[in-house]
């Protein structure tokens, strides 16, 4: 089980500030903000739209193998549900540990949009993390 508290305050959007302290808190503005309903993401989930409405409300902890299936789901980060990030859209561009300054530098070279960075799978960043390396090197090596 993950404890779900979070001990901070999240400023919404609209500059409103919003107690977002909770992983439960933070799935539900973020479900709304897609309109999506408790129903599917509990059908999604495999758990009962009851179980998925009481981690909403904090009444029951949820699975932390359940985060980031959730994550997914609400088109966000687990990071942005732990309450580690304060923006529900993060790109794996800007991501922690995800690439490097430089490396984010040379992928906006090729016009990759914040679209396609988030639909890439772990093994194709490692590609092109590769990539990028072995071109790196070879620069290095003509000086």
């Amino acid at each position: 089980m993950v404890d779900t508290t979070i001990m901070e305050t999240f400023n919404g959007s609209r500059g409103s500030e919003t107690d977002m302290t909770t992983i439960g808190k933070r799935a539900f503005a973020r479900r709304k903000d897609l309109g999506l309903t408790q129903k599917f993401i509990a059908e999604q989930l495999k758990v009962s739209p009851n179980t998925y409405s009481n981690y909403e409300s904090d009444k029951r902890k949820i699975e932390a193998d359940m985060i980031p299936k959730l994550a997914k789901l609400l088109k966000t980060t687990t990071s942005y549900l732990l309450g580690e990030s304060d923006d529900p859209e993060e790109t794996k561009f800007e991501a922690a540990m995800r690439f490097s300054d430089m490396e984010i530098k040379i992928l906006r070279t090729l016009n990759l949009s914040d679209d396609d960075t988030k639909n890439l799978t772990d093994e194709q960043i490692r590609e092109i993390r590769a990539f990028i390396e072995f071109q790196i090197s070879r620069h290095r090596e003509r000086k």
